[in-house]
Order: structure tokens, then sequence, then C-alpha cells
């Protein structure tokens, strides 16, 4: 192989890949929305619960976020944990989205 084949194979690899400082700000990023997201709900659930209104909506509203990534780590894992959790806490999503719609309507 030559320099130049080298260099033209780095470089298309290069405009594919991701380095560690792309994939570290994704992951920071994620994890701020996360909280952000989380706290949110935390927030809807006190002030339902001081109006008297029923709360399971954002219970269902955490525990989907909770299922949804359990599920795409066990995409990218195969562990069986992960998808043991993600199907616990998609039973959950299901029971407390129930539980809200039977007191709504």
């Amino acid at each position: 192989m030559t320099k130049e084949e080298i260099l033209k194979q780095a470089q298309a690899e290069g405009k594919t890949s991701r380095d560690e400082r792309d994939v570290a700000i994704q992951e920071r990023a994620f994890s701020i929305g996360m909280v952000a997201g989380m706290t949110l709900c935390l927030l809807l659930m006190v002030v339902k619960m001081f109006c008297n209104q029923p709360h399971q909506d954002v219970y269902a509203v955490i525990c989907s976020i909770n299922c949804a990534q359990y599920l795409y780590k066990w995409t990218r894992y195969h562990t069986r944990n992960y998808l043991v959790y993600s199907l616990i806490w998609g039973l959950l999503t299901v029971i407390l989205l129930v539980a809200y719609l039977m007191q709504i309507l």
C-alpha cells in the first residue's frame, strides 16, 4: 500500500467514525436531558398530589423512560438482565397507565 492509499483510507474512516469527544458530548447531553425530564415529572407529580388529581400518569412516564433505556441497552449488549429489566419497567408502565385510566374514566 502506498502512502496515498493509506491516507485516503484513513480519511474515509474518519468521516464515518465518531471520535471519543462526540460520544462523550452525546452521553452528557443524554444524561442532562434525563435529569431535566425526571425533575419535571417530579414537579408535575407534586402539583397533581396537591390538586388532588391522579398522578399515576407521571409514574408511567418515568417507567416508560426506564423501559426504553434498558430495551436499547439490551439491543446493543444482548444481556438477559437488560431484557428482564425492560420487561419489568414496561409491565409497570402498562399497570400504571391502566390505573390512571381507571381513575379518570
